[in-house]
Parts: structure tokens; sequence; C-alpha cells
């Protein structure tokens, strides 16, 4: 295969492996998403002083790990609002995800 020849990626058997990272792409996404959430809400009930010593005891995770997650959640959340305000998100359709609509936000 050459460079010159786009056509030629189209072989089946990478339509496979197209499709199987396509998933475990988006259920990665929707996971990160996820444990942010959980974090986010997690620092809340443990409260000030004790997130730290909390997540160092329940995971041995540095705090810029945590916050990486967080913030996945948080621009997750800032883009289904968005979605939700320009009409794109229906709420009806509990198969729409906060990952599909950052997904979809990012093509944009």
């Amino acid at each position: 295969m050459s460079k010159s020849e786009p056509n030629s990626f189209q072989a089946p058997d990478l339509a496979e492996h197209v499709s199987a990272i396509r998933t475990l792409a988006r259920t990665t996404i929707d996971n990160i998403i996820e444990i942010g959430r959980h974090l986010t809400e997690c620092k809340r009930i443990v409260g000030h002083g004790n997130w730290l010593p909390w997540l160092a005891q329940e995971f041995a995770w540095s705090e810029d790990t945590a916050e990486r997650f967080m913030q996945a959640y948080r621009v997750a959340r800032e883009a289904a609002l968005r979605a939700i305000t320009a009409g794109k998100l229906y709420i009806a359709k509990p198969e729409v995800t906060l990952a599909s609509v950052m997904s979809s936000e990012v093509r944009q």
C-alpha cells in the first residue's frame, strides 16, 4: 500500500478493527466521565481537608489523576448542558450519553 492510495485502507479486515476501536473508545470515554462524576461527589462528601487522605487511602491516586477524571466530567456536563440549551439533546432518549454529546461537540 502506498500513501497515494487512500481507498486501499478500506479492506474488510480493517473494518472489524475500526468498529471495535470506536466501540471501546466510546465505552472508555463513558467510564472516564462516570469515574469523574463519582469522584466529584466523593470529594463533596468527604469534605475539606479529608479529600487527599481519602483519595490516597482508597485509590493511591495523586490529586492530579483524580482532577483529570473530574475535569472530564465537568467538560462533558457542560457540553450536555449546551446541547440541551441548543435543543440537540432529548432527555427522552436514554441511549444518548454525556460522552456522545461531548464527542459531537469535539467534532464540530
